[in-house]
């Protein structure tokens, strides 16, 4: 958890959170935590991943309860600059349809 943090900026009603580090299991309750909290007091929720090194079962799942808890108060929750690595994983999770996130094409060898 040493390189784990969270920013939060915010323009008119929209919150955008910064994740940078590891999402994993010791990580995500406070992933999910922060995108309650900013639900609550925003329409929208962005949560830019960027600077994430690793995802894993525990940050998909709180991304996805996030999201479902957001939607069930009338808020937006997106994803953003979702890096190749983390996309991969959430592939191999069947949840990039749920995130609105399109898969990547497979690659042809040749």
């Amino acid at each position: 958890m040493a390189n784990f943090g969270i920013a939060m900026t915010s323009e008119g009603s929209v919150a955008r959170l910064g994740v940078q580090g590891d999402v994993d299991m010791e990580t995500a309750p406070m992933v999910l935590d922060t995108v309650l909290r900013c639900g609550v007091d925003w329409d929208t929720v962005v949560v830019d991943l960027r600077q994430v090194d690793f995802l894993d079962s525990s940050g998909i799942g709180a991304l996805l309860l996030g999201q479902q808890r957001l939607q069930s108060l009338g808020s937006k929750f997106e994803l953003d600059a979702v890096p190749d690595k983390v996309r991969l994983v959430m592939e191999m999770a069947g949840v990039t349809d749920s995130f609105g996130l399109a898969a990547r094409a497979p690659r042809v060898a040749g």
